[in-house]
């Protein structure tokens, strides 16, 4: 076929250059859904935190529940009371939350109110670094400073919520947020919604600078050359032919180049899951020393990790059921300094996963589990195998034709 230099910019440096946008659409795709894997992780932290606020709320108000602190009887509260259930109601009071623990001894309903300390929200906001709103009938009525979130949710994301959706992505002034209807056991008239998200929009993302300028020198010279050879063929005469080898290397080169790239993006997010997910331990683990559940494991399943007990070289409790699995990971675990944690990575069931481990107290170790960057990169690195065919096929496509040309005998012209 004729080699001239439209046809390398049509098998060669366009489908290169197509493989590299698709990857890079691909990439902030994967960047997307896993910072909103971590924005998920952080709002059923907020549900989690609030419940615990309201739990303890509830155990101071019990005993000093009376007669007379009791509201209307014929709320639905009231009626849940006397069947015997302990039941926390919340209410709005300008910018607090009123609780009030209903319950009932031989028939007589007592109550107690107090308002809910704003302090814990604050608390979130520092140990995460995400901020918290609750929104009581869809207008905000708790936050910290900068607020989270607009001072009323919009219709649609109320609607959603309505329809019985536990959790809702929305945009709020600093990014990105989860709207998350709290499922804890709370009596009001109202639906009770948390906003979490992140205070600051920067993320943790992988860096295309480097790769992409030194891909596109590549690219660039690629392209002289194919000119050049271009070029001589011109000066020549139609009946010039480059050596093989030149051509095959003009065309091969952006090839290479590319996947480069997309063995560099992989590397990239790799790393990139790797620090999300030390990330995500770190928060839920400090959360957890906050609110005085150090070493719950429904605490920590609550807020989707796995989680383990050890002592000694002993799992004393864990989420894992599998025993094999139990043994290498307390294996693997060695006793953090007192005031630090340490984090690192173990094999279970033939998944890496990543860990962080804290002293619990009486030699106790708490250590935290997620599944490593390898299992959460998977998905993205089929998407590059993809990207990477489309990039290759038609480039293979053109240096086959190129070698058939070259190996094909010149024609003999007819005898005179």
């Amino acid at each position: 076929m004729p080699r001239t230099l439209l046809t390398f910019l049509m098998a060669v440096l366009f489908p290169v250059m197509l493989g590299i946008v698709v990857s890079i659409l691909f990439l902030e795709q994967a960047q997307a859904g896993l910072r909103i894997h971590s924005d998920l992780r952080m709002s059923r932290a907020g549900s989690y935190f609030l419940a615990h606020e309201l739990e303890a709320a509830k155990d101071s108000l019990v005993p000093r529940a009376e007669e007379s602190s009791v509201p209307d009887p014929l709320t639905p509260a009231v009626r849940r009371a006397l069947s015997g259930d302990t039941v926390i109601a919340i209410a709005a009071v300008e910018d607090e939350l009123r609780v009030t623990v209903l319950l009932s001894t031989g028939g007589v309903v007592r109550g107690a109110a107090g308002l809910l300390p704003n302090d814990f929200v604050d608390a979130f906001q520092f140990v995460t670094n995400y901020g918290l709103s609750v929104y009581l009938g869809g207008t905000r009525v708790l936050s910290g400073e900068p607020p989270m979130g607009p001072t009323a949710l919009p219709d649609e994301v109320l609607t959603e919520l309505g329809r019985g959706v536990e959790s809702v992505a929305t945009s709020v002034q600093s990014g990105p947020a989860i709207v998350t209807s709290f499922g804890g056991a709370v009596a009001t008239g109202e639906g009770l919604v948390l906003v979490v998200g992140q205070m600051e929009s920067r993320g943790i993302q992988t860096s295309l600078a480097p790769p992409m300028a030194v891909l596109a020198m590549i690219l660039l010279l690629s392209l002289a050359a194919a000119w050049s050879v271009q070029s001589r063929a011109s000066e020549d005469g139609v009946g010039y032919e480059p050596p093989l080898m030149q051509s095959v290397l003009v065309a091969f080169i952006p090839v290479l180049a590319g996947f480069a790239l997309l063995t560099s993006l992989d590397q990239g997010f790799r790393n990139t899951v790797g620090q999300a997910v030390r990330g995500d331990l770190a928060r839920a683990s400090a959360l957890l020393r906050v609110s005085g559940e150090g070493d719950s494991m429904e605490a920590a399943r609550t807020l989707g990790f796995d989680a383990a007990l050890i002592h000694r070289g002993v799992v004393l409790a864990s989420t894992i059921e599998n025993p094999e699995s139990r043994d290498r990971l307390a294996a693997a675990i060695r006793p953090p300094p007192p005031t630090f944690s340490t984090t690192g990575s173990v094999g279970l069931a033939g998944v890496d996963h990543s860990y962080m481990a804290t002293r619990a107290g009486g030699g106790v170790v708490m250590v935290l589990l997620a599944p490593g960057p390898d299992a959460q990169a998977a998905e993205f690195r089929f998407r590059l195998i993809a990207a990477g065919l489309l990039m290759a096929i038609p480039p293979l496509l053109y240096l086959g034709l190129l070698v058939f040309a070259a190996n094909k005998p010149p024609a003999i012209p007819p005898s005179t």
